[in-house]
């Protein structure tokens, strides 16, 4: 095998990939790319066995067609460093040369054929989503994911999706996480999240979301991506790049029990001054008991904030607000942290605050989305 390719194009290609490829693997090829180079075309794979992700590259210069399994880490290393503006790759002896201008550098290759087994011919999917919702969809819901191990079923996002449009590739559809103290929803669905419908869920792991947000952040706007799923896995085409990844058999929440419309008191709040407030709140946190909590209490068109922490001070601030329904005469209690997340992943100049009382679970709503929705149910500090 022997190719030229341009430094920066396998520099990210590799950067990528690495994200998935294991550093400390059990399997020892985990931690590799295969590399086949065959007819003007590169493929890069990598997989962790839960996670698959092939990247194919075109129009390359191959002297030599061929295929080589080399460490993935160290190669993207290599290529972020070389000065040269195009790289070489030879295989020879079992040993892959790496040739940037002046530079050489060789790695030991694995035989291809004991690298591990992951999907390679991903069809166009079962539904086509437009890339701009996915992107918007992921990257407002991914702040609820939970990162602990020992809630695996919560440590990815789910994908529902809609019973309308059954006879169309293009579906709407919702994506939820949680963490148990917040959860997260967004949907493209023109008739909102509470009445929303699922034909079917996946959850994708964790990495999975992050690799699926990579694929789509630099595709043009009106441009969709294809999804299958399968009973095991999740497929994702992205033009010339494809990710595959194990679903979680564990139950995710239901998103009906979760999403509680009854609530006694909804106003409207700007984002901007709520979320300066909510992080000048901050400020009084204990960093080292951790101790982070603002207070809500409402006043006709005024919200008064506070934070009082003992062994760090005081802090007091009002925005104002336009009330919508009924009336809230109690104080509640949240981590700002949580309340940040939720008024960030909206990405509305105005956000929707419903409260029933001062022990129950809040929601923070989009106002005027620009065709889609997204609330956020957050869990108060109870006193």
């Amino acid at each position: 095998m022997k190719f030229t390719i341009d430094k920066d194009l396998l520099s990210n290609t590799m950067d990528r990939l690495s994200r998935i490829a294991t550093k400390h693997p059990i399997v020892p090829l985990t931690s590799h790319v295969l590399i086949d180079a065959q007819d003007g075309q590169v493929d890069f794979s990598v997989t962790d066995l839960a996670i698959s992700e092939r990247v194919e590259i075109c129009d390359v210069d191959i002297e030599e067609p061929g295929v080589c399994c080399v460490d993935c880490h160290r190669l993207a290393q290599m290529a972020k460093h070389f000065a040269s503006d195009t790289v070489e790759l030879s295989v020879q002896d079992k040993c892959v040369t790496v040739l940037s201008g002046k530079s050489k550098a060789k790695l030991f290759s694995n035989h291809e054929d004991d690298f591990p087994s992951i999907t390679q011919n991903v069809e166009d999917g079962d539904m086509l989503i437009p890339c701009s919702d996915l992107l918007s969809g992921l990257s407002a819901t991914k702040y609820a994911i939970s990162n602990n191990a020992a809630r695996r079923a919560l440590n990815g996002a789910q994908l529902l999706v809609s019973e309308k449009s059954d006879s169309e590739l293009q579906h709407t559809f919702m994506i939820m996480s949680t963490n148990g103290a917040v959860a997260s929803f967004w949907t493209n669905s023109s008739e909102g999240i509470d009445r929303f419908t699922s034909k079917c869920a996946s959850v994708i792991p964790t990495n999975g979301v992050m690799g699926i947000i990579d694929i789509v952040k630099p595709t043009s706007s009106g441009v969709s991506v294809g999804i299958q799923m399968t009973p095991q896995k999740i497929h994702v085409n992205g033009g010339s790049v494809f990710l595959s990844c194990q679903k979680y058999e564990e139950k995710f929440p239901n998103y009906k029990i979760i999403l509680d419309p009854k609530y006694s008191f909804e106003a409207e709040v700007s984002s901007i001054l709520f979320r300066n407030a909510l992080r000048r709140s901050m400020c009084i946190a204990d960093d080292v008991k951790k101790i982070c909590f603002v207070g809500l209490t409402f006043d006709k068109n005024t919200m008064y904030l506070d934070s009082i922490v003992p062994s760090v001070g005081e802090f007091h601030d009002e925005i104002p607000f336009a009330l919508t329904r009924g009336y809230f005469d109690d104080r509640i209690q949240f981590d700002p942290r949580l309340l940040l997340g939720a008024i960030e992943a909206c990405k509305t100049k105005t956000i929707a605050l419903s409260l029933s009382d001062a022990n129950q679970k809040g929601r923070i709503g989009s106002v005027a989305g620009d065709g889609f929705e997204c609330v956020n149910i957050v869990m108060p500090i109870r006193k």
